[in-house]
């Protein structure tokens, strides 16, 4: 069973049966969508006849087909060209007769080889409408294109000034934006440093006023501190006496109670030694007990 070929395009096969060497002709075929793929696959083509069909728009990809000399857009119902159209360099016929065309893509004005146009019976702007003209013939068409190239040049130009105004008008206000941060960010720091110094002025504040307190209070005990310190110097004083006389009499004790065990080992007579060294020994109390109640 043969497919059956989708309503509003064409098929392989029927495309195929339209191309004859370099020219394309699918006029007439009450085209709604065209079959661009397989339409690029034949790249010697350099006229391509559309006319007389139902296309509303074109498909970016026509403007692929780099290596067209003439192009028949004519009797259709587009509203609009791709944007791409001035890929077309080659261009150098282009009929857009009888479309709802209500102006031209800027790229227009890169079609510097196109040498012949008509944009009869559409909606383009009146001041586009004046720089065409009646295109009535060859002649008027010739001119035609090459008014309206230049037209669109100065279009595009107008267009690529505005946008470089505006490009600039954001890198100034990105610009004014940066200031503004960068200077919300040094009142931020300096708000900072502020806050840091005045609460240590604040530390150093109360530290001088803690300081000046005590001063206060020390200076209110200072009699008594004074006093306090007279009664330990003359405790001092005191103490120091007391101190040597107790080395001394400890020293003689320490003395006599050597003297008279020494003297046990020297003496031949052991009662008599005995008796000497009780002697030593009580008399020793006796001057220990004595500077004990001297000293108490």
């Amino acid at each position: 069973m043969s497919k059956k070929k989708s309503k509003g395009t064409l098929s392989k096969q029927e495309l195929k049966g339209r191309v004859d060497k370099t020219d394309m002709d699918l006029s007439l075929s009450e085209l709604t969508v065209l079959p661009v793929r397989e339409m690029l696959t034949y790249s010697r083509v350099t006229k391509l006849d559309l006319s007389c069909n139902l296309l509303e728009e074109l498909p970016e990809e026509i403007c692929e087909m780099r290596q067209l000399h003439k192009l028949d857009l004519s009797k259709n119902v587009l509203s609009f060209l791709p944007q791409s159209i001035g890929h077309l360099e080659r261009l150098r016929e282009l009929d857009l007769f009888s479309n709802r065309l209500s102006s031209l893509p800027l790229s227009f004005s890169q079609l510097t080889q196109l040498r012949w146009l008509d944009v009869k019976n559409n909606m383009l702007d009146t001041q586009l409408v004046e720089v065409a003209g009646t295109c009535v013939d060859a002649r008027e068409c010739e001119q035609c294109a090459r008014s309206v190239v230049q037209f669109m040049r100065g279009k595009a130009a107008e267009a690529e000034r505005i946008h470089q105004d505006n490009l600039q008008r954001e890198r100034r206000a990105q610009e004014k934006e940066k200031r503004l941060v960068e200077q919300e960010n040094a009142e931020r720091r300096r708000q900072k440093q502020e806050l840091k110094q005045r609460r240590r002025e604040e530390r150093e504040a109360e530290l001088r006023h803690r300081v000046k307190e005590q001063g206060g209070l020390d200076a209110s005990n200072g009699g008594q501190a004074s006093w306090d310190a007279s009664n330990e110097s003359e405790d001092a004083e005191t103490r120091g006496p007391n101190c040597f006389l107790w080395f001394l009499v400890l020293f003689f004790f320490v003395i006599a109670v050597t003297c008279g065990i020494s003297s046990l080992y020297c003496m031949s007579n052991q009662d008599t030694c005995e008796q000497y060294a009780n002697i030593v020994v009580a008399e020793g109390t006796r001057l220990y007990r004595t500077a004990r109640q001297s000293l108490s």
